[in-house]
């Protein structure tokens, strides 16, 4: 039943899964020196420093890429891109750009493109994802007369 799965593995196929896998990490941990920043710098944009450079391993990073099937997974990421990219395109012939997108269009988008990008998701390593409208109230800054709409704010 997994003949299959066994005439995949073969001794090439590891081994060409294998350099690729740890590939990112060489060209990683070898720049990873650039990524550091002066002291200056760092004290200016404390934000932006990193302060984990000292954790990388590459032995490290290497094992979990392999046993997380990184290779796979990047594949299938780009592939769930493709997908969004040929979706939107094929959808939006014929809209002209700057209109809204009629409601047939926007439902044709989001139920298309829901299982790609839940996909590109779950590849990326993002398991769960929730989202909650948050009600902006600006009538203490623009007066009581304030309402709010869907149209963006004009220059």
């Amino acid at each position: 039943m997994l003949s299959w799965l066994w005439s995949f593995l073969t001794p090439l196929n590891i081994t060409v899964y294998l350099v690729l896998s740890v590939l990112p990490y060489v060209a990683l941990i070898k720049h990873g020196a650039k990524l550091v920043g002066t002291p200056e710098l760092n004290a200016k944009y404390w934000v932006f420093s990193r302060l984990d450079l000292d954790k990388w391993s590459f032995w490290r990073f290497a094992l979990i890429n392999i046993f997380t099937l990184g290779i796979i997974r990047f594949v299938i990421g780009w592939l769930c891109v493709l997908w969004i990219v040929v979706v939107i395109l094929i959808v939006m012939i014929g809209q002209t750009p700057g209109s809204k997108v009629s409601k047939l269009r926007g439902n044709l988008l989001h139920y298309a493109l829901k299982p790609p990008t839940r996909i590109f998701l779950l590849c990326s390593g993002l398991v769960s994802c929730n989202s909650t409208e948050v009600p902006l109230d600006y009538k203490k800054y623009l007066g009581p007369d304030w309402k709010q709409t869907d149209e963006p704010a004009g220059i």
